[in-house]
């Protein structure tokens, strides 16, 4: 731009490149808030990380006092899915602009929040926000695709899980008519640990 011999102001606007579908932007703030001028990053996939008693590198890697927002768009199936997140300290899960999970408080341990929503087939923008406050730093985002059994309106759908934390994907499902189950040493079903 050649300076005119008058006064003159001029506006540019920057508009982010952002990230390709099926990747996350990354916004790493030095604070508890998710404000100021974060850090910012394309990572290759869902956030999942356990800084233990550090944080991330993108800041120095601090102990304590920093938040993150990472934002997503992914391409999904029609149907149920099972959106999970772990954390100490606070945490929020957004699915296209509703607030899935919010859990925006300090926890002493990693704790583990599960939403089921029905989404249409094709593109979701999901974002997940953390703070941490001191102590162990852990976060992680998992999903899956909820495999519906066909249950009479009269039956039980049934989740078998594989821990006792109830993560990650069922390991089986079924329909049941009743819920009374003694099953002593073995497993109710194949793949499960006693």
């Amino acid at each position: 731009i050649a300076a005119p011999s008058t006064n003159a102001t001029y506006q540019v606007n920057f508009t982010a490149a952002g990230c390709a579908v099926g990747t996350y932007q990354a916004q790493y703030f030095a604070n508890r808030t998710l404000t100021g001028t974060p850090v910012t990053s394309c990572e290759s996939a869902a956030p999942a990380y356990d800084w233990v008693w550090g944080g991330p590198v993108a800041l120095g890697n601090p102990t304590d006092n920093f938040s993150a927002r990472w934002t997503g768009t992914e391409t999904y199936p029609a149907g149920p899915h099972s959106f999970w997140v772990s954390a100490s300290d606070g945490v929020r899960l957004i699915i296209d602009g509703t607030v899935a999970i919010d859990q925006w408080h300090d926890q002493t341990a990693p704790t583990t929040y599960l939403v089921t929503p029905t989404l249409t087939a094709g593109q979701h923008t999901v974002v997940l926000e953390y703070y941490e406050r001191a102590g162990r730093a852990v976060e992680r985002l998992q999903h899956a695709p909820v495999p519906v059994p066909a249950c009479a309106s009269t039956s039980f759908r049934v989740e078998f899980y594989s821990n006792t934390t109830l993560s990650g994907p069922p390991t089986s499902s079924t329909c049941d008519a009743a819920i009374n189950e003694t099953w002593s040493a073995a497993p109710p079903n194949s793949g499960l640990p006693a």
